[in-house]
């Protein structure tokens, strides 16, 4: 049987996806890195072998760098996040954030498993 890899940046709505067709586990919300020795698994708390949804962009106005989940703001009038320049408070436009996280995927018989793109070139990195 032949084992097939894609990679793709993880954007919320790759994520929305793929909890849509339920390869992200209900418990606990994230999809978890497969890799045996997970590069950003840690003892400390907030490291783990999750797979988050990351990315950063440039202020339009200030030229400051705001990054994503971390400068994200919920809108309570109109139900909305958008994320928010941490300088001059201005919002940014969606479509300006690069997406910095990387994921691999492996399809085999059916089986979904789900790498850091930087655990899954260490793999194989190690194996040579």
């Amino acid at each position: 049987m032949e084992t097939l890899t894609n990679e793709f940046p993880l954007t919320p709505h790759v994520e929305s996806i793929l909890k849509g067709r339920l390869h992200i586990p209900k418990d606990d919300g994230h999809i978890q890195c497969c890799a045996i020795k997970c590069i950003f698994e840690t003892e400390k708390a907030g490291f783990g072998r999750e797979i988050e949804v990351k990315g950063e962009a440039v202020c339009p106005n200030c030229h400051a760098k705001a990054e994503y989940p971390q400068d994200l703001v919920f809108d309570e009038h109109s139900r909305h996040s958008f994320l928010k320049c941490p300088i001059c408070k201005q919002p940014i436009c969606g479509a300006s954030i690069k997406w910095t996280q990387w994921i691999v995927s492996r399809h085999r018989r059916g089986k979904h498993l789900y790498y850091h793109k930087e655990c899954h070139d260490k793999l194989y990195h190690d194996s040579k």
